[in-house]
């Protein structure tokens, strides 16, 4: 083809598309790029070369991705999709791309997405982004100190996809610990669709999600043990990319199944006193325990949530609960300091206020008392989020979700919390965020 018509072609031309491209390709496309004065769409594939090709493709491929992208050509370019095998190495001294909106795109290491985000697209409204590797020369795998990284660039994050295989950081599998990160950094998030797998022992703490639907399936495969967590429903849209977890390399499908092998229960509901003396032996797995028993032992660390059916009163402190459920209603506000008494560090609590208007109202200032002597804030000083359930007259009293936030300013000491709260009502369910 001659030079005029591909000249031609190019000066009008809004979307691009290559399959199987090979650096000679994209140097073409290089040499006329200046004629793409129009082009909104870029859609680049690249071939799958064997184990034994010549290293040198990948860095001419980078030189030129990099060059077309980031030298402040294409300026009317708003969508890429750049699927390059060994992923696409980025570097600090690249021009941001301004009007970049939506990007899909292989990258060689979690360094690569620190440039991407540090400015490089500062416009975007939606990225996927796929890493080949860690990091270069390192076997290490994603830890939740990367992800906290990344989130930061990410305040304003409406929707966040995670899939991550066979993380070494057992943190991805602590719901309370992932809610509360998420809810540090990105607090306006709106939807969040996970999958995760991590290698378990016996010793690995599991701790539910509150916020996000989650689905747990244990198995094992050549006498490891898994977990695998993923989000609910399942895709949860059409634009849903996540996929079952590869181990060696290879889809396992039999982590869809819900058969649980009875060693890695994760919760168990005990009703006799024996059963709780024997917690350790029967179930070296469970990280929550639902019981209608006063609790007259101290708890396995890995226990974190708790689910009470009746009064926990004269039961031992419980240092390891960070969820705490109490089925019955309270009687007075005096029950709280109680429970505060014997599960000091709770972050997520859902306790059921006496249906009284005198004593909903002393419980709620109870919960959210701040002691000016000690400025400590609110009698359990480690809460992220609280949830009660309300009748028909007591939502009714406060209206609407707009008033939530006045009337708990008005009744309660969250005046003076510091950071800015969340409140909200559905369907009965009081939550409160902070």
């Amino acid at each position: 083809i001659s030079q005029k018509i591909i000249e031609a072609i190019f000066v009008n031309l809004k979307d691009l598309t290559l399959i199987d491209c090979l650096p000679d390709d994209l140097y073409t496309i290089d040499q006329h790029s200046k004629h793409l004065t129009k082009l909104q769409y870029l859609h680049v594939t690249f071939r799958k070369f064997k184990p034994d090709f010549d290293i040198s493709y990948v860095g001419k491929n980078d030189i030129i991705i990099n060059r077309l992208l980031f030298s402040g050509q294409m300026c009317t370019l708003h969508t890429i999709k750049i699927e390059l095998n060994n992923g696409l190495s980025l570097y600090k001294c690249l021009i941001p791309h301004q009007s970049l909106r939506h990007v899909q795109i292989i990258l060689r290491t979690i360094d690569d997405l620190y440039i991407l985000l540090n400015g490089l697209i500062p416009n975007v409204e939606s990225m996927i982004v796929q890493l080949s590797q860690s990091r270069i020369l390192s076997c290490t795998r994603i830890v939740m100190d990367d992800m906290e990284y990344i989130l930061g660039y990410m305040t304003n994050l409406r929707k966040l996809t995670l899939n991550i295989r066979d993380t070494p950081d057992s943190r991805f599998s602590n719901g309370l610990t992932m809610e509360s990160i998420l809810n540090k950094y990105v607090p306006h998030l709106c939807q969040f669709d996970y999958t995760m797998t991590h290698r378990i022992s016996d010793t690995t703490l599991i701790e539910d999600f509150i916020r996000w639907t989650m689905k747990y399936i244990y198995y094992e495969i050549d006498n490891t043990k898994w977990i695998h967590i993923y989000s609910l429903p399942w895709p949860s849209t059409r634009q849903d990319k996540r996929e079952i977890p590869i181990v060696n390399g290879q889809h396992d499908v039999s982590v869809t199944s819900d058969v649980k092998y009875a060693l890695y229960t994760n919760n168990v509901n005990i009703t006799r006193e024996n059963e709780l003396l024997e917690i350790n032996k029967k179930f070296s797995q469970v990280h929550q325990l639902r019981t209608c028993l006063s609790i007259d032992i101290i708890l396995p660390q890995r226990i974190s949530k708790l689910i009470l059916s009746v009064s926990s009163i004269n039961s031992i402190p419980q240092p390891s609960i960070r969820h705490l459920i109490i089925e019955r209603r309270l009687i007075d506000e005096k029950e709280i300091n109680i429970l505060a008494r014997q599960f000091p560090h709770v972050n997520y609590l859902e306790l059921l206020f006496p249906l009284e208007k005198d004593h909903f109202l002393r419980c709620f200032k109870t919960l959210f008392n701040f002691d000016s002597t000690t400025e400590k804030h609110f009698i359990w000083s480690e809460m992220i989020c609280f949830h009660t359930v309300i009748n028909y007259q007591q939502r009714n009293s406060i209206y609407t979700n707009e008033k939530l936030h006045y009337w708990l300013i008005q009744n309660t000491d969250l005046k003076f919390h510091s950071m800015p709260f969340y409140a909200n009502c559905s369907n009965s369910m009081f939550s409160v965020w902070l």
